[in-house]
């Protein structure tokens, strides 16, 4: 249920490690206006209707994780083939 809700439950990521304390501000620094939604993220991730250009546009993303990002580069790669 969780997953076809296309939620992960990771929304942010950590840049540079430190303390946080219950209470503390968490404020977004940047915004790339060509990022793409959690819920797009996870339904090409899931193969939900994925094009060439979907997977092109999530393997571009400068802010997704190498473990995102590897296998959806290899199945844009595969998709070319």
């Amino acid at each position: 249920m969780f997953i076809k809700s296309l939620r992960t439950g990771y929304y942010l990521r950590v840049v540079e490690p430190g303390r946080v304390s219950a209470g503390d501000p968490v404020l977004r620094i940047a915004h790339d206006e060509a990022s793409l939604s959690i819920p797009a993220i996870v339904s090409i991730w899931l193969g939900h209707e994925a094009s060439e250009a979907d997977l092109a546009h999530a393997v571009g993303l400068e802010a997704l994780a190498d473990a995102w990002r590897i296998p959806l580069r290899e199945r844009l790669e595969a998709l070319r083939a």
